[in-house]
């Protein structure tokens, strides 16, 4: 890979040792750098974000303070450091356990789909952390009208990220990666987007629902939030894909959310 700015370089050397080796990694594309760090003591994945006001670095900062509450579903933090602010050369970087293991397959049929609720019943039972109160999921309320937007709160950890790539599934253990942007709302938003990327994936909207239906957070809410959020969500995905026309894996999305909301809504899907 490309050289790092020496000052990156120099705080991941600062806990790592010498590097003898720093190869990106093939997802993380909201962050300026994700990679696996070889140094003295080990290999461990580091993510790293200019230190500049924003949303993208208050997101990594959010999951460094967010990563003592995770473990055993997701890596331990190793460590984090935070260089100057502002400028050219601030970062702040956080360095996770590297796990190994493949991505969760999602297909219909699949013999991991049982793994994979078992992280999602393990979400529902996460705590809020403190210093959590600012964290309120609001992303869903300009494609809602006002009286709908109180289905989607509520006082749950929510993971709102579900591709394949962040369940990671290794012989004993299946990890869920890239807490990138937790937030508190209405439990049953974490299986309601697992339910579309099944969806994606090549389920029948009525077989995803059927996969997560032993969720707590998923039987114990009420339809009528189930049926605003996902209307909500399909709006969102479509504003989403129309930004960005090139992405097929966003028009993908859109598609399963849109087939989503139409079931809830009781609309027939039409045949294949």
């Amino acid at each position: 890979m490309t050289e790092p700015d020496p000052a990156l370089r120099a705080l991941i050397e600062n806990r790592s040792g010498p590097l003898r080796a720093l190869t990106a990694t093939a997802h993380g594309h909201g962050s300026d750098l994700t990679a696996l760090a070889e140094g003295e003591g080990g290999t461990v994945f580091v993510k790293a974000m200019r230190n500049r006001a924003g949303g993208r670095r208050a997101s990594l900062l959010r999951e460094i303070a967010l990563a003592p509450y995770l473990p055993p579903l997701a890596p331990p933090l190793e460590w984090a450091e935070t260089g100057e602010t502002g400028g050219q050369h601030g970062w702040v970087v956080g360095a996770w356990t590297a796990v190994e293991g493949r991505p969760a397959d999602l297909r219909p049929g699949s013999t991991d789909l049982d793994r994979v609720v078992g992280v999602v019943r393990r979400v529902g039972d996460l705590p809020v952390p403190d210093g959590a109160a600012e964290w309120a999921e609001s992303r869903w309320d300009r494609f809602a009208p006002p009286t709908d937007v109180t289905a989607f709160r509520g006082q749950a950890l929510l993971y709102t990220d579900w591709h394949p790539a962040n369940l990671i599934l290794g012989t004993d253990s299946t990890w869920l990666v890239d807490w990138s942007w937790p937030t508190v709302g209405a439990a049953y938003i974490s299986p309601a987007l697992l339910v579309v990327e099944l969806v994606a994936a090549g389920h029948a909207p009525a077989e995803a629902e059927g996969v997560v239906a032993g969720c707590p957070s998923w039987y114990e809410a009420p339809p009528m939030a189930l049926d605003a959020f996902a209307d909500a969500h399909a709006r969102m995905c479509r504003a989403a894909a129309g930004r960005r026309p090139g992405e097929a894996w966003l028009a993908a999305v859109a598609r399963a959310a849109a087939d989503w909301a139409a079931h809830r809504a009781g609309i027939p899907l039409p045949l294949s």
